[in-house]
């Protein structure tokens, strides 16, 4: 990971839930940099020594073509995440660095053919859209998300997907509420599911493609991490084909 933080400025800022902040940056002096679908970034409070690390939530190629990135902050009592919850505006110049070792190769040739299976919790959703994104930008690839959330107020980026699938019919969503209520209105066109997903999901989720052409990449709590993980291997995926980094 680069030593050295890079500049970028807040150019928009909005709640995408109620506990969850969606923030655009800008960085004009991106020319040399990157980063890849699924990373994450070390971002630095103004006038401290506090950091926080957040995934983006948007695409490589955007980053490329315009100089900006996404990131959905989660409300929680962490001095980073209360500072951009309660402090942060437009305007701001903050100070970042890209890292993380798991992403997607999203060479042209690594994708072809491949079968992804996108596992997302929470706000582990972040790194899985930006992943989606670049994803669905390729040919001859199939594309399956499983989402789960508290409850339909929480999950993000739902009318972004839904209009993808309607573009990309190689792509599918299912989405849980692990603590749906009576209020929750659910997407005619989606399927949403009143539960946690289990192995079955993860089973139908793989039925009909190539074990050996699969690649699953997880985000979200670290029960639920651990839990997809050793269910997947327990459908026949190898390790190496099982891609995550815990939180810490």
């Amino acid at each position: 990971m680069p030593t050295t933080m890079n500049k970028a400025r807040v150019i928009a800022v909005k709640f995408l839930t109620p506990t969850v902040r969606w923030f655009k940056l800008e960085a004009p002096n991106s020319a040399r940099q990157r980063f890849y679908a699924g990373q994450w970034l070390d971002l630095q409070i103004p006038g401290s020594d506090i950091i926080g690390g957040y995934s983006m939530c948007s695409s490589p190629m955007e980053f490329e073509k315009s100089c900006v990135f996404e990131l959905a902050v989660k409300l929680s009592d962490h001095p980073a995440a209360t500072w951009m919850h309660t402090e942060c505006s437009v305007g701001m110049e903050l100070s970042y660095r890209f890292g993380g070792e798991v992403y997607l190769d999203d060479n042209n040739s690594s994708v072809a053919g491949k079968s992804y299976l996108l596992i997302a919790g929470g706000v582990g959703i972040n790194p899985i859209y930006s992943i989606l994104q670049a994803i669905v930008t390729k040919t001859n690839f199939s594309l399956k998300l499983l989402y789960s959330a508290k409850t339909q107020e929480e999950l993000m980026f739902c009318k972004e997907i839904n209009t993808l699938i309607e573009s990309h019919p190689q792509l599918s969503v299912k989405y849980f509420l692990t603590e749906a209520s009576d209020t929750d209105q659910h997407d005619a066109e989606s399927l949403t599911f009143d539960r946690r997903m289990n192995e079955t999901d993860l089973q139908e989720a793989l039925h009909g493609w190539p074990l050996d052409q699969v690649d699953s990449f997880i985000c979200g709590p670290d029960a639920m991490i651990t839990s997809v993980d050793t269910c997947l291997k327990r459908l026949q995926l190898s390790p190496a084909q099982i891609h995550f980094e815990r939180w810490t």
